[in-house]
Formats: C-alpha cells, sequence, structure tokens
C-alpha cells in the first residue's frame, strides 16, 4: 500500500494541470481525434469517435503529464524509478502507461483500460513524441531569434 501511494505521489503533479495550462494545445489534440476532458479533477484526453461495434459506447481516453527537470539525467532517474515502482508493486496495482523522455522532461501517458493500453496508446505515445520533438523545435526557433 505504501509503493501505491508513493507513486500516486510521484505521479500527481503530472496529472494536476488546468484546462488552460494543457500542455498540449487545444487545437492539437483534436487534430489526434481528442478532446480535453475533466474527471475528479484532473484532465485528460477522450477520443471523439467511439470505439467500433455494438453494445455501450466506449472513448478511449488518456491522461498526458510532462515534468520538466533541471537536465536529463534527472528525467531520466525519475522516469527509472517510476518504472521500479510500477515493477515492485507487491498489491499489483496495475498501470496501464508509458513514458519518454525528451530533452529535461519526462512525458507520461496512461489509461484505465488494458484495451485502450493495446489498442490505442501506441498511436498516442507516436503523437505526443512527434509533438515533443515539434514543440523542441519551435522553442530552438524562437530562441534563436531573441
Amino acid at each position: 500500500m505504501n509503493k501505491v501511494c508513493a507513486l500516486l505521489i510521484l505521479m500527481l503533479p503530472l496529472y494536476t494541470v488546468a484546462e488552460e495550462e494543457f500542455f498540449v494545445p487545444l487545437d492539437v489534440v483534436k487534430s489526434w481525434g481528442y478532446k480535453i476532458a475533466s474527471r475528479n479533477g484532473y484532465k485528460y484526453i477522450k477520443r471523439i469517435k467511439k470505439v467500433p461495434g455494438e453494445g455501450p459506447a466506449y472513448y478511449p481516453r488518456f491522461y498526458l503529464g510532462k515534468a520538466c527537470y533541471s537536465d536529463k539525467g534527472e528525467a531520466r532517474k525519475v522516469d527509472e524509478a517510476r518504472r521500479k515502482e510500477i515493477e515492485n508493486d507487491s498489491a499489483r496495482f496495475k498501470t496501464y502507461q508509458d513514458a519518454f523522455v525528451n530533452k529535461n522532461c519526462l512525458y507520461t501517458i496512461s489509461t484505465d483500460s488494458n484495451y485502450f493500453y493495446l489498442e490505442f496508446q501506441p498511436g498516442i505515445v507516436k503523437k505526443l513524441k512527434e509533438f515533443a520533438e515539434d514543440e523542441n523545435s519551435h522553442n530552438k526557433n524562437v530562441n534563436a531569434t531573441n
């Protein structure tokens, strides 16, 4: 239980984001086929179209996180600690998440559904990586003109 609490405390700063501070702009999220939604005070992205098929409507949703550190090494250390917490969780608290480090920032993508994780998360990871690369290019160009 303590490990679960520690993991949640570690991840909490990544998800407590006000809509106007959501790090992926709404127009970018929409271009992915998603919208920004809120649940229990947390912002996430939700697919605009339901999952095809009969039965109840399912809309894949993902929590996106971005936390920046003093350097890339520190971001990698935090990512490694996060991964070890998940691996060593004796309560088998299952999370469906991916993460990557870009420059000095740790990006996380998570969902509460194995189906969404397997079917839709790889595409979201790819789009978020592309966004992070574009963001770095944009920041580099802005800094070069100043």
